[in-house]
């Protein structure tokens, strides 16, 4: 899916997904609501994805796929650059986030990338940077993001690049690039060549110019 995908079409099947789920009156229909948010932030529609992740949210049940939903209203945010808002429930769940060496569940792993990953969009590199070492170590628990198809190593290149940590970074966004072209990525492809341009603009060695256009 991710070679071909179109995002109407994913959004389509996303919204089958949520009506299947409310016939039954299941409970994993939060998940369903993330994964509009998601593909709605991916449309630019970002007024609508925060109203699918409120209600994931409100929705969502104790699980291992607990934090979800805070993901995508997270990611909004920060696409939409409400820095306060981000610095707020940054605050109020970094106790969520896994720590070093700690087995996490895949909602709070999706936390922990989202979290880096709104961070380096708001420029706020402290916090990225403080990040990195978390997402470097879980770069291969959770290489694709499961609902969203985001590359951890590109997450991982944009946090060693707010840390100044050129050589990891670049490292990083070698390995994204070379996955996102053996397992096509259509998603992703442009997201990596972005950061990774933007990378070597900010590292500004000699030859680093030419090769970020």
């Amino acid at each position: 899916i991710a070679e071909h995908v179109d995002l109407e079409e994913f959004e389509n099947q996303a919204r089958d997904d949520l009506e299947r789920f409310e016939s039954i009156r299941s409970p994993w229909v939060s998940q369903s609501y993330a994964w509009i948010a998601a593909i709605l932030m991916l449309r630019g529609d970002l007024e609508g994805s925060l109203r699918h992740a409120d209600v994931a949210i409100d929705l969502e049940p104790a699980s291992a796929w607990t934090g979800l939903a805070w993901s995508y209203k997270f990611l909004a945010l920060a696409m939409a650059g409400d820095l306060e808002t981000c610095r707020t429930l940054l605050s109020e769940q970094r106790g969520l986030l896994p720590q070093a060496g700690e087995a996490a569940t895949i909602g709070r792993t999706t936390m922990l990338f989202a979290a880096a990953q709104g961070c380096v969009i708001l420029g706020l590199a402290e916090d990225a940077a403080a990040l990195y070492p978390l997402v470097a170590e879980r770069v291969d628990v959770l290489p694709v993001g499961a609902v969203d198809l985001v590359l951890a190593q590109r997450i991982a290149g944009m946090t060693a690049a707010a840390a100044g940590r050129w050589d990891q970074a670049q490292a990083h966004f070698e390995v994204a690039t070379r996955q996102s072209d053996e397992f096509p990525n259509r998603l992703e492809r442009p997201q990596v060549l972005h950061w990774y341009g933007k990378m070597l603009l900010d590292r500004a060695n000699a030859d680093d110019h030419e090769r970020a256009r």
